[in-house]
């Protein structure tokens, strides 16, 4: 009986340990926290960090005409709008999913590109919009022309974000992030299992 619960509390504690080392969930957030015309250029926000070939990441306020917000009423870009002035989103802890929100209020066609990228600089994979959107500017500045993008990769480092101009189009602004970390066991919660585990193998040696 008692070697019956000593093997029950070794496969708890087994269970406990991958248990917490399991991704958190995803987490989605904006920049309405912030002022619009707040520069980001190289600053990190939940652990991205923001850079334009421009150097000119910025908040803008989504909530006016030609802009658009899905999460009001701030949305980031640069100046042209991603167009021909890429903006980079590096990651603090590589990234096996990232997403976001591309696009505005409505009144042009959009089209913009995504690479991501590992910490060797190797290409891990693209997503191409296509063009899209074309709707009536929105009057309430929602982003009724936006395109979703989704990337389940692993080991992203960082993330380039390029827009083109469709017509005489004005480029795409981002709302609503969206990473998921895989969370690492802490040192401490590994110690303390192999020493739990160490003590009910003495256990064992002794009582046999």
């Amino acid at each position: 009986m008692k070697a019956m619960s000593k093997w029950i509390f070794a496969l708890g504690l087994l269970g406990c340990l991958a248990l917490a080392a399991l991704p958190a969930g995803a987490a989605t957030y904006g920049f309405d926290n912030l002022a619009p015309g707040t520069s980001i250029e190289n600053q990190t926000y939940f652990g991205v960090t923001y850079t334009s070939q421009g150097g000119d990441s910025a908040v803008y306020l989504g909530n006016q005409p030609n802009f658009g917000y899905i999460s009001p009423d701030n949305t980031i870009s640069n100046f042209g709008f991603l167009i021909g002035n890429t903006m980079t989103m590096t990651f603090t802890t590589p990234q096996n999913s990232f997403g976001f929100i591309g696009g505005d209020a409505g009144g042009d066609q959009d089209h913009f590109l995504v690479n991501a990228y590992d910490a060797a600089n190797n290409l891990l994979g693209t997503i191409d919009t296509g063009v899209f959107g074309g709707n009536p500017l929105n009057p309430n500045n929602i982003m009724v022309d936006n395109y979703l993008i989704s990337l389940s990769l692993n080991n992203m480092k960082y993330v380039t974000v390029t827009a083109f101009s469709v017509d005489g189009g004005a480029g795409i602004l981002i709302d609503d992030v969206q990473q998921c970390n895989p969370i690492p066991l802490p040192p401490s919660v590994l110690l303390l299992g192999s020493g739990l585990l160490g003590l009910v193998g003495v256990g064992w040696r002794f009582k046999a």
